[in-house]
């Protein structure tokens, strides 16, 4: 329009320069179009981003968690193993008051049981109900494993320890109910989901504000 205006005789030079210089209407449509693309070209990366920055931030956070409840549960097993005497004759006991088997099983969240079995599979103290939960033995001294107790899941960890005559072992077992570790699953999940939003909400905002 400027050059038009230029070669019109008839239009001053102020004219000229006031003239309207701008794109054609029928451009904004196509750069539109172009915007959308690249939103979304740009926001369906992030769209698989977050689930999987939240599913690492489950996995990190969560093995971490479990394994201070087996710790925790270990704690019942060395106690119960230090009560494990032998006697003048190679036989294996254990002294276990009212009190302490009470404070054993204390949990304001889960029910725990255990069992101390002997050198020849006697129960030495304990939940005679909890024998067929007794892992295999291993290389290592220490098994956890999940299992069923009377159809209720629960957390087996078992300790081998010498007792008795040479070469007796005996086995402790404790078991304590879920409900702490689904406590910790949901609280895990609810932290790595509130992670990754955090990350995806002004990911998200650089995205549609380079996409203009």
């Amino acid at each position: 329009q400027a050059e038009d205006g230029i070669r019109d005789v008839a239009v001053t030079g102020v004219q000229t320069c006031a003239l309207p210089i701008s794109r054609p209407p029928e451009a904004w449509p196509a750069n539109r179009s172009l915007q959308q693309r690249l939103r979304r070209w740009l926001l369906a990366p992030l769209l698989l981003l977050v689930p999987l920055v939240a599913l690492l931030i489950h996995m990190l956070a969560l093995r971490p968690a479990l394994d201070g409840l087996d710790r925790a549960l270990s704690g019942s097993v060395l106690a119960l193993s230090e009560l494990i005497t032998t006697d003048d004759q190679g036989q294996a006991h254990l002294a276990l008051s009212a009190q302490t088997a009470a404070a054993l099983r204390a949990d304001p969240v889960d029910v725990i049981r255990f069992v101390v079995l002997g050198p020849r599979g006697d129960v030495l103290a304990g939940d005679p109900a909890l024998r067929p939960l007794v892992p295999a033995p291993g290389r290592s001294p220490w098994r956890y494993v999940d299992a069923e107790l009377q159809g209720v899941p629960v957390r087996v960890a078992a300790h081998t320890r010498a007792c008795g005559a040479a070469p007796g072992q005996c086995t402790i077992v404790v078991t304590e109910t879920l409900g702490k570790r689904r406590d910790a699953e949901r609280a895990v999940l609810v932290a790595a989901l509130a992670g990754a939003l955090v990350l995806a909400v002004p990911l998200v905002a650089l995205t549609i504000v380079a996409a203009q």
